[in-house]
């Protein structure tokens, strides 16, 4: 994540939306996602912008590929064992960004993200995992 914001050409509080897949490893179905780039702050005098980038996945293709997952584990762990019910199971997930852009390199100097996940599962309790994270980078000289 601390790529994807550099090196952008925006306008400044004008969002760019764009649909977009997210991988996924264990099932090779991808998931929908929407990915939209802000630029929030620009400095010129300072060489410095702030970018905000989110991704939030589509949540009925986040469930599917999260039931699929989970599902192609259990038959793995289990051979010859059908897997649990999952219909139930719903994911959603929402990851934000806000990065620190040096105007000069385009380099993304500090990032912080927040990622938000709520699932819900079979017996329809609901859980909200939230990670926080901070990124930097700088040039050598």
């Amino acid at each position: 994540m601390v790529a994807v914001a550099q090196g952008l050409a925006l306008d400044l509080r004008t969002p760019v939306i764009i649909d977009m897949q997210a991988a996924n490893p264990i099932t090779n179905v991808p998931v929908k996602a929407k990915l939209s780039f802000t630029l929030e702050v620009m400095d010129q005098a300072a060489h410095s912008g702030a970018i905000r980038v989110t991704q939030t996945l589509d949540p009925e293709s986040a469930s599917q590929s999260a039931r699929q997952m989970l599902q192609a584990m259990a038959a793995r762990a289990t051979p010859g064992r059908p897997a649990p019910p999952l219909n139930d199971l719903k994911v959603e997930n929402t990851l934000d960004c806000r990065a620190q852009i040096d105007t000069v390199s385009g380099l993304a100097a500090r990032t912080e993200c927040v990622s938000t996940t709520t699932a819900i599962d079979q017996s329809l309790r609901p859980g909200t995992r939230i990670d926080r994270w901070v990124m930097t980078q700088a040039l050598e000289h």
